[in-house]
């Protein structure tokens, strides 16, 4: 039983070293049941008053709903959940690059307008060997959008979310400037599997930012 496991975990991760990481924010990021996204779409659409009311309702104790820090993670929690919502429209095409496509360095995180299909696929080789992938969106004013089809999906996202770029400027919301982040990510060094008398261990690193619970339901798949 544990040998059979253990070879099906090598294989995940080997499809995962070769083909890249979703790069989804992990469920801890939204809170107990998510409330946290709720929290901060409340603030970006500036309703203070709901914030508030919600928050009380979560138990939050007054204080920290006038930390700043707090308020920004509830925002960041918004922001990570669209760009979720990008990421799985995209799916499986994350290590393919389109033509309008923002496409992100790994190494230092420049972004590049990639033109049309021709400029894609002059590009696809550098995406094959991980020197950088597509990006998707962390909304906020100062957000570049992609062009054609990946601009088409992050608008629909963004429209569909009741919000507009200007709101994540707003003060309620810490003014948030916006960002790119790639759409995968590579596992930094080559995975391993070892068994032992209970299971099976995982040894994998992934760049910082990123999230091992993201591997592992990439292994194990939702359920």
């Amino acid at each position: 039983m544990v040998t059979s496991l253990a070879s099906a975990a090598r294989d995940a991760l080997a499809s995962l070293y070769r083909l890249g990481v979703p790069n989804y924010y992990g469920m801890q990021r939204f809170g107990r049941d998510a409330s946290n996204v709720e929290l901060g779409r409340l603030l970006v659409r500036g309703g203070v008053p709901g914030f508030l009311s919600a928050a009380k309702a979560a138990g939050t104790p007054d204080p920290r709903t006038r930390d700043r820090r707090f308020r920004n993670l509830m925002v960041n929690a918004f922001q990570a959940e669209l760009f979720n919502r990008v990421l799985s429209a995209r799916m499986p095409r994350i290590g393919t690059l389109l033509a309008g496509d923002l496409a992100q360095l790994h190494r230092n995180g420049a972004v590049f307008a990639v033109a049309d299909a021709e400029a894609a696929a002059r590009e696809q080789p550098r995406c094959a060997a991980f020197e950088l992938s597509p990006s998707g969106p962390l909304f906020g004013p100062k957000l570049p959008f992609p062009e054609g089809e990946p601009g088409e999906m992050e608008r629909a996202t963004l429209a569909a979310s009741g919000a507009a770029l200007e709101d994540f400027g707003r003060p309620e919301a810490e003014r948030q400037p916006g960002a790119r982040r790639p759409l995968r990510v590579p596992l930094i060094e080559k995975p391993e599997v070892e068994e032992d008398a209970e299971g099976v261990v995982l040894k994998f690193a992934l760049p910082s930012g990123c999230y091992a619970t993201v591997v592992l339901r990439e292994m194990l798949g939702d359920g």
